[in-house]
Formats: structure tokens, sequence, C-alpha cells
């Protein structure tokens, strides 16, 4: 009874402390980044330093996509420009974290269309998007804007493609990464995927590129521009947990599953230590393939959402929030420690995963990570990276 008066006061003290997340002054503490060039963007009562377009500058193309370091956005889609209101981990729509921050991973939940789409975004404890009762897991209300367009549902798998298959056309030197949570059908990510014009003949996938064959390594980014191959989606799918994960893993498959070639740390937690932790998905498979050389770093707090956040202040709980997690201080000791432990094989992460995008400029410490990144593998150095795992 006590714990459903302390909720019921949470949410109501976290609906009234929106009002205080839209000040104008609440997101000018973001951090000194290398000098680097920044404009002030403002709207709808918030204040925010982004990164001028031109500073954000993609890998260097001799570098394989394994030796390359991507900003991620956690949680993409649960955005306030997407109509989340209590519990959220982005203030950017999907569209604005590519554009303006500098985003080249998104993370998606996919679930059952509601609606009469096919597959939908959300949060859900239920197994489809809609009707979640948890204050953590708000039922989407409001206008989700998209590119020229705006619906009053939760944001689709598709509008999200859409967003990245527009990104691509008109940023032609650079590749995103989507890694899906999916609890929806494999033939239908396929299906609203082939729906999007002109999105497939974008995507990397294994008929493109069977990293199984070279040595567990992938293209370099001058061969995915000059194929046009610059969209690579990770699908951890439940349904293809099965002894290798990839017995159920189809021919025609526009996605790669994720535990056969990502490695991931853990998440939801705040200090390095804790974080520094390979993911149990991700660990159970370390059998199937320990070569694997794409590391995602996730370093992004449980309680994520700036009411949360502010509630937690208020009740003088040491709760670390995105002002400190995205600093570059702190981005370089998670970096530094992951690097060290056994589960990374010593690699830098190829993904950094953050809330609250728009805070922090983390883009900048991505770019300095790949400008200090070796180039391409030999292979001899790859056989001598895999002697090393070998001697472990």
């Amino acid at each position: 009874m006590k714990k459903s008066l302390l909720i019921v006061c949470l949410v109501t003290f976290g609906v009234l402390s929106l009002k205080v997340l839209v000040r104008a002054d609440f997101f000018d503490d973001v951090g000194e980044f290398f000098g680097a060039a920044v404009e002030t963007i403002k709207g709808k009562g918030e204040k925010v330093q982004a990164p001028i377009r031109s500073a954000i500058a993609p890998p260097r193309p001799e570098l394989r996509y394994n030796d390359a370091t991507f900003l991620v956005s956690h949680n993409s889609y649960s955005s306030t420009k997407h109509g989340y209101k209590i519990y959220y981990q982005q203030r950017f729509s999907i569209w604005d974290q590519m554009m303006q921050f500098g985003v080249r991973g998104l993370m998606l939940d996919t679930y059952p269309g509601v609606s009469g789409d096919l597959v939908s975004l959300c949060h859900s404890n239920t197994g489809k998007c809609g009707g979640e009762m948890s204050f953590l897991k708000d039922p989407v209300s409001g206008v989700i804007d998209t590119i020229g367009e705006t619906k009053t549902d939760y944001l689709s798998f598709k509008d999200a493609l859409i967003m990245v298959k527009k990104f691509l056309d008109q940023n032609p030197k650079e590749v995103i990464t989507i890694f899906l949570e999916n609890y929806a059908k494999n033939e239908n990510i396929n299906k609203v995927i082939r729906s999007v014009s002109g999105l497939t003949n974008m995507i990397l996938t294994p008929k493109d590129w069977d990293p199984d064959l070279y040595y567990d390594d992938w293209p370099t980014i001058a061969w995915m521009l000059a194929k046009n191959k610059r969209l690579v989606i990770f699908n951890d799918t439940k349904s293809m947990k099965d002894s290798d994960g990839l017995k159920t893993q189809k021919p025609d498959d526009l996605f790669y599953f994720m535990w056969r070639y990502v490695i991931e740390s853990n998440y939801g937690e705040v200090t390095a230590d804790k974080i520094c932790v390979e993911r149990g998905s991700s660990k159970d498979f370390t059998k199937v393939n320990k070569y694997r050389k794409l590391l995602l770093i996730n370093a992004f707090p449980t309680i994520s959402s700036e009411g949360v956040a502010l509630i937690s202040k208020f009740l003088s709980k040491n709760i670390q929030t995105s002002e400190t997690t995205n600093s570059k201080p702190n981005l370089q000791k998670i970096v530094e420690l992951c690097k060290s432990k056994p589960f990374t094989n010593k690699q830098m992460p190829n993904f950094i995963a953050l809330d609250f995008i728009g805070i922090g400029l983390s883009v900048f410490y991505v770019q300095e990570i790949n400008k200090q990144a070796k180039s391409a593998s030999t292979v001899e150095s790859t056989r001598a990276w895999y002697k090393r795992l070998e001697d472990k």
C-alpha cells in the first residue's frame, strides 16, 4: 500500500515537473567539447546547444565498419517530440537526432502494430503497444511529428525508416545502424522494410557481406559508400535464440542476428564498473562466437526520464542525470574501463548509446575516437587478434 501511494505521488510530481523541464535555461549546461563550433537551437520553450552540421564528420573511409565508432540514441523513438510525456529518453525527433546531433545509431523497440501499422514502436510490459498501466510506460498521446506529416498514435517502424531513408539520401557519406529489440514477427520486420521505397537496396545484408568469411571483419566504410550499402540492421528477436542463433536466420532476411555479431555491455547503470559488464543476452552467445568484433557500450542510467530524475533530486537520491552521464570525462572513464575488461577483447567501442542526446555534445567525443582509430585491419593483424583470444 505504501509502495502504491509512493508511486502515485511520484507520478503526480512527475507531471508537475514537466513544467520545470521546459525552462529555457534547463539545457544550457552542456559542457565544453574541444572548443567545437556549436549553435543554439530554440523552440517551444527549449534552448540547447547543438553542433553546427558542417562540424559533424563521418568516420574516415579507410576504416572498417568494425574499426569505427558511432553515436547511438537509446530508445530513439521515446521522445517528447514523438508523443511521450512521462517516461521518455529523448527530447528530439529521430530526424533531429540524426541531422542536428550526429546520431548514427538508433535503438528501436518493435512490437505488433496498432492503428493499422504492421509494426509499431513503443515501451510495453504487455507484449503490445497501448494499455500499459505502469507509470514508467505511459501511453503515447498528442501529435507525433515525422517528416512533413503528423499522426496521433504511436510512431511506426515505417515512420522511423522513412526518416532514415531521407537522411541517407541527403547525406551520401554517412552510415546508419539500427538495433531492434524485437517483439514483432521477423516476416513483418522484413515486410515493413521492403515497403519503404528505395530502402532495401541501401541495406547491408548477410548476402552482401558475411563476416564469417572475413575473419569476422566487416567492410570498410569506403566499400559501403561505393556500394551504397549504408544501413545495417541488427535484430535481437527472441525467436532466433536457439542453439547457435543462426538456424532461424533466413537467406532473404534484411538484418543480421544481433548476438551473433555484437558484444553488448550492461544497461541501465550509472557507474562505470557496473556498465562495463557484459549483458546477459550477449554473454549467452559468447560460446557461439567469441570472435565478435562489434562492441556496443550502453552509457545510460536506469531512471533516465528527466522528470523522474528531478523527483530523485527532490528526494535527495543520488541518481545521475544526463548532464553528468553524457559528459566527456564520464564517457572517457567508461570507455577506458570497459576496454580493460576481458569481454570487450580490449577494443574500443563501435557504438556508444546515450539518453538525451541533446545534452553533452557527445558526437565530438565520438569523432575524437575515430580520429585516433587505426586503419582497416590487415590479415596479419587479424590473425594476431585471433591468437590473443585463443591464448586467453
